[in-house]
């Protein structure tokens, strides 16, 4: 079973672009700064999609529990090669409104923001960046770790 224990890159993105009743079922949607070459091309087996958004700077947003391929939320619904679009998955909560609406609830997106991602594939994405900045449980920088190159 895949649990959010298991998951250790993530990748933070700004929020380009918020795009109201855009959705499926009117639900928001935000472009995001971040697509096939930030968070890598292909989507999971577990969960529609390429990434999912953590509750990570935004105000009132829980981790979620339970088994990730049941994951409910935000998510990289679609993505090009530089850009994605955040998608609502469904479910209550952290929902803009419940049901992504922007009524009720007070969460929105706003340009300039910046968003954690759970990439699906960290070996993928990983190779993107030059450096990778560690954390220790929490979101302090405990090291730095400057990625080799070459062979």
């Amino acid at each position: 079973m895949l649990t959010w224990d298991n998951l250790a890159l993530t990748i933070i993105a700004e929020i380009a672009s918020v795009y109201p009743g855009r959705g499926k079922n009117g639900e928001t949607e935000a472009l995001i700064g971040a697509g096939t070459l930030a968070l890598g091309r292909e989507p999971c087996k577990a969960y529609p999609g390429w990434g999912i958004v953590t509750p990570w700077g935004r105000q009132g947003v829980q981790m979620p529990v339970g088994d990730v391929a049941g994951y409910e939320g935000w998510g990289v619904g679609r993505i090009s090669q530089e850009h994605g679009i955040l998608t609502w998955r469904g479910g209550e909560g952290e929902a803009l409104g419940g049901n992504g609406t922007g009524e009720g609830m007070g969460e929105e997106f706003e340009v300039g923001q910046k968003v954690r991602i759970w990439p699906n594939h960290a070996c993928i994405a990983g190779s993107g960046y030059g450096w990778y900045l560690i954390v220790d449980g929490g979101d302090e920088i405990v090291d730095v770790w400057v990625r080799w190159r070459g062979w």
